[in-house]
This record gives structure tokens, C-alpha cells and sequence, in this order.
């Protein structure tokens, strides 16, 4: 459990399922389950790594059979891509401009640019 500016929790439950919350200034939430919504995506061994830089930056790097990689840098700032064996890159600059786009139809794109379970 990480806490300064905001607070920040993570953790794996079984194989392939990973939680994270992010609570501070807005509160972002995001679920992986291996048998959800993006299966895909994170695969294989749970390997990861958790940087943070500043009061600002944030990267969280996940690597597996499916490589993915979450970056957060100020608080207009955001970047998602997604490496595996589905192709996905998410791309949001400011508040009002947002590129998303996806290379392979490996699981579901929702309009916020974060895939949560229903």
C-alpha cells in the first residue's frame, strides 16, 4: 500500500486476476480477470513492476505472456497501451481530446477508454 497524494492499492488474487484502485483527486478504478473481459490481454506468470516518480507520475508495468504497460504522467496527462495477444493502444492528452483504437477484436473497448467487468 502506497499513500501520499493519493492512495494506491494493489493486489493479485488466483492466477491472472489483478485489482487496482486508485483514489486521489478522482478515483479510477480498473479490473483484469482472466476469465473477464480482457482474458487476452494478461496471461502467464505474474510479473510486475511499480514506479512511481514524483508527486505527479506514475508508471505501472505489467509483464507476462501478454506484455502490457500503464502509464500515468500529471494529471492531464494518460497513457494505456496494451502489448500482447490482442494489440490495443489508448491515448488521452488533456480533458477534452481522446485517440483510442484497437488492432485485433480481442475483447471489449468501452467508450471511458477502461474495460470494467458489468
Amino acid at each position: 500500500m502506497y499513500k501520499g497524494v493519493g492512495e494506491q492499492r494493489s493486489w493479485y488474487k488466483g492466477v491472472g486476476v489483478q485489482r487496482s484502485w486508485y483514489k486521489g483527486a478522482g478515483v479510477w478504478r480498473n479490473w483484469y480477470k482472466r476469465t473477464g473481459v480482457q482474458r487476452n490481454w494478461y496471461r502467464g506468470v505474474d510479473t510486475r513492476r511499480l514506479v512511481y516518480g514524483g508527486a505527479g507520475t506514475k508508471g505501472l508495468v505489467y509483464r507476462g505472456a501478454g506484455t502490457g504497460g500503464l502509464v500515468y504522467e500529471g494529471a492531464g496527462t494518460k497513457g494505456l497501451m496494451y502489448k500482447g495477444a490482442g494489440t490495443r493502444v489508448l491515448v488521452y492528452r488533456g480533458i477534452s481530446v481522446q485517440r483510442s483504437w484497437c488492432t485485433k477484436e480481442l475483447g471489449e473497448h468501452r467508450g471511458s477508454g477502461i474495460s470494467r467487468p458489468s
